[in-house]
């Protein structure tokens, strides 16, 4: 018997699966007596098919033999798996909660404890990533997994990192901040009271702890994290690494919060939040405009009136208000970081032109002097072409790697499966939300619900 007469084999594409298919036409040529799982099975050996053969379904579809069982899978491939990302294991509490989820909520009591390093101490570990597993289609070629990608975090102010173990140490002592960047760790300058006349604006190198409020007007800058135990009013906290405030942001439409990584705060109303990373409200956000890069976690309230805008996902209660108030959800990449990589594309551009014209002026001067010497005036300018040259060569490399490390950042953004809204409680008519050029506006109350962007379109599934 002709098995190639009475079935066809299709390999799809990607050669990772196999049907089997009954040409009807022929099905008066094939003997079910003499058909069996071994002659299927050499059938399919013929075909170059030898990894994933599933020998249990092909037994079944012999003994169960019926034409609207087909096509069936024969063959199927093993997909790679990729190996797990690099990570930084942190030693030390850095009042910064790493990851979000079900199981990890905010204390805000805990937040407000403010650990101190000292010299020697063990700051975190630098973990590889993994080779991930090799895969193999059904013709028996080895599939080659995506390695993890590396940690990108080096050894900033004050500390070291030995090869050793991999690990970071403390070379004084301080407390620990993380940035995008690096870890670090700087002198705490400490504020006894509420900021006033007396203590003035702050300004510092280090990071920042005020056992008080932030009264209007007010300005609070920080190379590393801001702690705040009272109340931020109409003021401005801008800092290198995270921003924890107690209580809330009373923002009247002028407090800001900038914070290099991650803001922590209890509530949000009439203000404006923007952080590298996450940003967790204990309670809810009125009417203000919070953009963080990952996650906005709004934990135990609503988000009301204003725009919300996460790369990544927005967690919370309520969205909108009985009120049918205009509330925007934004989901992926926001205005903001879309502008900051253009800037540093000019000035990549700015100092390769730079660069060019100094190394012109260097030939011109070092052709001069082979031919007939310098001059002192020409002497000087040498030197100082070579410094600028250098000078600006150190500016284009920290710039490129900043770049090169947005760019990664964006393109595993863009790989995300999908990006999505959960609200554990109600979405009310008038709330928007919006995917770059894509937006879903919302007519009738929805309840418990995920909104997700995938493939260009939203879908709506309860939780």
């Amino acid at each position: 018997m002709d098995l190639s007469r009475v079935f066809t084999i299709n390999v799809s594409s990607s050669k990772m699966l196999a049907t089997l298919d009954l040409e009807n036409d022929y099905m008066n040529e094939l003997d079910l007596a003499l058909l069996n799982k071994e002659t299927i099975i050499d059938f399919i050996h013929d075909q170059h098919i030898v990894f994933g053969i599933k020998e249990v379904e092909i037994g079944d579809m012999i003994n169960q033999f019926q034409e609207n069982l087909f096509p069936v899978v024969i063959a199927e491939g093993l997909e790679p798996v990729k190996g797990q990302d690099g990570y930084m294991e942190f030693h030390v509490d850095l009042d910064v909660k790493m990851m979000i989820n079900g199981q990890h909520s905010v204390d805000f009591k805990e937040i407000m404890k403010i650990p101190k390093v000292e010299t020697g101490n063990r700051l975190a570990t630098a973990i590889n990533p993994t080779e991930g597993v090799p895969g193999k289609n059904i013709f028996g070629e080895a599939l080659a997994p995506q390695p993890g990608k590396p940690v990108h975090i080096k050894a900033g102010e004050n500390t070291t990192f030995k090869e050793s173990d991999q690990s970071f140490y403390a070379t004084d002592d301080g407390k620990v901040s993380v940035t995008q960047k690096d870890i670090r760790v700087l002198p705490l300058y400490e504020v006894s009271q509420s900021l006033d006349l007396h203590t003035g604006n702050v300004d510092f190198n280090g990071s920042i702890l005020i056992k008080g409020d932030v009264p209007e007007g007010f300005s609070v800058k920080a190379r590393g994290d801001i702690t705040v135990y009272g109340l931020v009013e109409a003021a401005s906290l801008e800092a290198g690494g995270s921003v924890f405030v107690r209580e809330a942001l009373v923002g009247l439409g002028e407090g800001s919060i900038q914070a290099g990584l991650d803001i922590h705060i209890k509530n949000v109303n009439q203000g404006n939040l923007n952080a590298g990373r996450n940003i967790i409200v204990d309670q809810s956000i009125f009417h203000s405009t919070v953009t963080a890069r990952e996650t906005v976690h709004c934990q135990r309230g609503n988000i009301v009136g204003g725009s919300v805008s996460a790369g990544q996902k927005v967690i919370c209660r309520d969205v909108g208000n009985r009120m049918n108030t205009k509330t925007r959800i934004y989901l992926g990449e926001n205005k903001q970081e879309i502008e900051k990589r253009q800037q540093m594309e000019q000035e990549i551009e700015g100092f390769k032109e730079q660069i060019t014209k100094l190394e012109k002026l260097g030939d011109q001067l070092r052709m001069i002097q082979k031919q007939k010497g310098l001059s002192p005036k020409e002497e000087k300018m040498l030197e100082k072409q070579k410094y600028s040259l250098e000078k600006l060569k150190l500016n284009l490399t920290d710039l490129e790697s900043e770049y090169n490390n947005e760019q990664s950042y964006i393109s595993e953004e863009n790989n995300l499966d999908f990006i999505k809204l959960t609200a554990n409680g109600i979405i009310y008519p008038n709330v928007e939300i919006v995917s770059g050029k894509y937006s879903k506006r919302f007519t009738i109350e929805e309840k418990y619900i995920s909104v997700v962007f995938k493939d260009n379109d939203f879908s709506i599934s309860a939780i």
